[in-house]
């Protein structure tokens, strides 16, 4: 049978105020990291001091290097941009495009009848995806200068290149991308429409010149070309927009024109109408798109408005929240 340990003779295993031997300090030491901090270290046990790594100091000499080797690899990454951009940019004069997912190519004056749909690459700037029957020729392609021929169904162009790079020819209608994705639809009665995703694009037709911004579509034959509508647009909203362009000067119209537009992205709708139409602006179109935009009415700037001053029409074209023009802005459409 052992002895029970003495209680009445002072020992540090029972009393943490006395100090122990050596070899105990030691084994307190080693186990001071592992403590209970609920326990508000009832025996006194000294934590273990956290090692921390001295920061070494650099000399000046060596923090102008650290900093001429950032600024060099910055230097060095956006040289590499630049070049890559200029790069895709560039195409031999003629040169073919390839068709994905075959070992075909489409050649300047070729057509091209995508049976069952197609993938075509425009140089090195985007693609060219082509429904089911549709088909297509390559008119011209060259450094900065790209454009086919839709001749029947419908095709989706997903372009980043600055504007005017690619266009699709029509008779005597031209779509030029401004660096976008958008669709572009022609029927066997002659109809045709342009619809954007992202970015914009202009339409030259020889009636008038339109700006079409994403979220927006187009319908338009040889001889006439109409209004832009919003593809999200209400059935009121389109109707009136149908009214005012087949008569501008039905003031009931008009007043169902503003009545319909809800947000600014109707706004636009308003602008096309107004730029079409200068004199409108002396109407309740005018008065209604200035208040979806907070901008003050001034009579001076109506009055300029209405007698088709440049000046005047450019002046709410550059409030647009967002200028479709902005090409580089869309970098989503490369991938």
């Amino acid at each position: 049978m052992t002895n029970s340990p003495d209680r009445a003779k002072p020992d540090p295993l029972w009393d943490p105020t006395l100090p122990g031997d050596p070899q105990l300090q030691r084994m307190q030491a080693l186990l001071a990291a592992y403590a209970s901090k609920a326990t508000n270290n009832p025996f006194g046990i000294a934590p273990a001091p956290i090692y921390q790594r001295p920061r070494a100091s650099l000399s000046p000499a060596a923090r102008r290097r650290r900093r001429w080797v950032v600024l060099s690899s910055a230097c060095g990454i956006a040289l590499l941009l630049i070049t890559w951009s200029w790069l895709r940019l560039q195409w031999p004069d003629r040169a073919p495009w390839s068709i994905q997912g075959t070992n075909s190519t489409l050649a300047v004056g070729a057509t091209l009848t995508a049976s069952s749909g197609a993938q075509i690459k425009v140089a090195r700037i985007g693609q060219v995806v082509l429904q089911q029957g549709s088909e297509i020729a390559l008119a011209s392609t060259r450094t900065g200068y790209h454009r086919v021929v839709l001749m029947q169904g419908r095709l989706r162009a997903r372009i980043w290149a600055p504007p005017g790079h690619f266009g699709i020819r029509d008779g005597d209608v031209e779509i030029l991308d401004l660096g976008c994705e958008f669709d572009v639809e022609k029927d066997t009665n002659g109809k045709r429409r342009v619809s954007v995703q992202s970015g914009g694009v202009a339409v030259n037709h020889p009636a008038a010149e339109v700006l079409l911004p994403a979220g927006y579509e187009l319908d338009y034959t040889q001889a006439q070309i109409g209004l832009p509508v919003p593809i999200s647009a209400s059935p009121a909203l389109s109707a009136a927009l149908s009214a005012v362009s087949t008569d501008p000067n039905n003031t009931d119209a008009q007043q169902a024109l503003a009545n319909s537009a809800r947000s600014q992205q109707d706004a636009y709708a308003l602008l096309a109408v107004l730029t079409r139409y200068p004199r409108l602006a002396e109407g309740p179109v005018y008065n209604r798109y200035a208040e979806l935009f907070a901008i003050p009415i001034d009579a001076h700037h109506r009055n300029a408005f209405s007698r088709g001053s440049v000046h005047a029409i450019n002046a709410w074209w550059n409030m647009l929240p967002r200028q479709p023009k902005q090409w580089w802005r869309e970098w989503r459409d490369l991938f």
